[in-house]
């Protein structure tokens, strides 16, 4: 099934990146964080939640994802925005830190549970992915935390409390709607040992079709690996790259470049 894609000028070919946001060369200096800009939405595909701005000053397209979308959940193509940026050296590009100019009804704010901040604290979870745990349904958080928890005790009852530590989280978003545990361990097995592996669904799941996971790897190098070859990467499967990142707060290094199909 083609997602929908609502657009300007650009071509109607599906998810592809390259033609609405080549990749930027690093400037001498990145805008400055929180800073505002003005622009004009250049391509939407609703079905996935994300978009390009093309800012009006010139220069690259921006990608904008829909929690990015500050007072709406969609942008209408060829509509004026505003939208404060930076500049990502990881991923070589510019990404929309917050976008103002939305339509429809923004997203509720999801505040944690005192049992969910604890869980993610534990982990050393980023904002990101505890904001991703927040929105699903109180069950499925809780399923969440039991799962990582008797998994813990079990490895600290193994005597296995140093390979624990050894071991790296991953956040992955923008994931197929069908996506289960076996389809997300298939991908990043070949990168290395899949240790634990949860599939999240937001709560919105009319307006947020995709799904994000968390993903544990055996340790550091294989999770290195794995966001140096997936990140903004289209896995077999999959309509449009996903992302992958450290879910660890402590980390954070090693965020791969787009490789396209794999």
């Amino acid at each position: 099934k083609e997602p929908r894609v609502h657009q300007g000028a650009a071509p109607s070919r599906g998810v592809e990146r390259e033609p609405w946001a080549p990749h930027a060369a690093a400037p001498s200096r990145g805008p400055d964080k929180g800073s505002r800009a003005r622009g004009r939405v250049k391509v939407w595909i609703e079905d996935r939640g994300f978009g390009f701005i093309s800012p009006v000053d010139g220069g690259p397209d921006v990608y904008v994802h829909r929690h990015k979308l500050a007072d709406g959940s969609y942008l209408v193509p060829n509509t004026a925005v505003q939208f404060s940026q930076r500049w990502d050296p990881g991923k070589h590009e510019y990404a929309c830190e917050e976008c103002w100019g939305a339509q429809g009804e923004p997203q509720a704010p999801m505040r944690p549970s005192k049992e969910l901040e604890s869980f993610a604290e534990r982990l050393s979870l980023d904002r990101d992915a505890t904001i991703v745990l927040a929105r699903l349904p109180q069950e499925l958080q809780l399923e969440v935390i039991a799962k990582y928890s008797s998994e813990d005790a079990e490895e600290q009852g193994d005597d296995q409390g140093e390979h624990a530590a050894d071991m790296a989280h991953l956040f992955v978003a923008g994931l197929p709607a069908n996506a289960d545990e076996d389809f997300v361990t298939a991908i990043f097995s070949e990168h290395g040992v899949v240790e634990k592996c949860k599939v999240l669904q937001n709560k919105n799941s009319v307006r947020m079709p995709d799904r994000a996971a968390l993903v544990s790897m055996a340790d550091a190098q294989q999770a290195e690996s794995a966001i140096a070859s997936l990140n903004q990467a289209v896995p077999e499967g999959c309509e449009s790259p996903i992302a992958v990142k450290y879910a660890d707060r402590s980390k954070g290094k090693g965020k791969g470049k787009g490789k396209g199909k794999v």
